[in-house]
């Protein structure tokens, strides 16, 4: 279990990476001071990314904080195009998860439905716990994934964390 689960994880490592070089890319054309600062956060978000993975649950507000780190990047990218909103029961941040529960959630919303239209979009992030259990969401305003010869219509990145997560949670 324990080496089926460093695999799953190791398989969203370069996924994260490979994104946000291909944003960082996009700025130094724009923005070189914006591309500097952006290299800073792609840096925290590696250095979490790695401690991460050395653990098979990480507490939620270390979840969050890697989130926190992306999305720093992405507001550089797409400035005032994506509006975060955080409606997040720090109370939940003890909580263990697998690592990078959120991450890939949060890159396909930005990819998918925010990056796309011209007005950009309003992402939301929520944890609340209700009836002894914990629910965690990510939304966002754009439209809706177009599923092409995909039946299952999820990505590299829905179907690792849906695997990781049955490895996990049966």
């Amino acid at each position: 279990q324990v080496a089926k689960n460093r695999l799953l994880q190791s398989q969203i490592h370069p996924h994260v990476l490979f994104n946000a070089l291909n944003g960082l890319a996009e700025l130094v054309h724009k923005d070189a001071r914006a591309a500097e600062t952006a290299i800073r956060h792609l840096s925290d978000l590696l250095r979490r990314i790695l401690v991460a993975s050395e653990h098979m649950r990480l507490p939620l507000g270390e979840e969050r904080m890697i989130v926190a780190d992306y999305l720093a990047l992405e507001s550089i990218r797409l400035g005032n195009r994506l509006r975060v909103t955080w409606e997040w029961d720090e109370n939940l941040d003890t909580i263990e998860v697998p690592p990078l529960l959120l991450q890939p959630l949060v890159e396909n919303a930005i990819k998918h439905g925010i990056a796309p239209s011209i007005p950009g979009g309003d992402l939301i992030l929520r944890a609340r716990a209700k009836d002894g259990a914990i629910f965690l969401e990510v939304w966002n305003s754009g439209k809706p994934f177009p599923i092409h010869g995909n039946s299952s219509g999820a990505g590299i990145g829905v179907k690792n964390l849906r695997s990781r997560l049955a490895l996990h949670f049966g």
